[in-house]
């Protein structure tokens, strides 16, 4: 929520990456406006998460963002520290969407009825 707070205040901080893939990744993240999009997705999802509203739906949402944070952290940047936020972001989000994994047994059935 922190870090989708900070984009209308600073407009993407270029942080020191080691590793030039990362380096890469996110500013082809950058250039394309998908931070722009994720940024307040992330504010608004960790709003709804906090408040708890509509908890399901911003798991959801937050998941690929989750992926994303930990596929830079664990295989383009693999620093100790970002390792452990990364997994750290993961494992959040798993937990929130196995605690309401009862939401979304309507979506996992093999055939669909209107």
């Amino acid at each position: 929520m922190v870090s989708g707070a900070t984009v209308p205040f600073l407009h993407y901080a270029y942080l020191p990456i080691p590793n030039p893939e990362a380096g890469r990744f996110l500013d082809a993240l950058y250039v394309s406006g998908l931070f722009d999009l994720v940024k307040p997705l992330e504010l608004l999802c960790g709003l709804a998460l906090v408040l708890n509203l509509y908890v399901p739906l911003a798991a959801v949402l937050t998941a690929p963002i989750a992926i994303v944070i930990a596929f830079v952290n664990f295989v383009l940047d693999p620093q100790p520290t970002a390792i452990f936020g990364g997994a750290a972001i993961l494992l959040c989000n798993v937990a929130i969407l196995v605690a309401y994994r009862k939401n979304y047994q309507s979506l996992l059935v093999r055939r669909g009825s209107l």
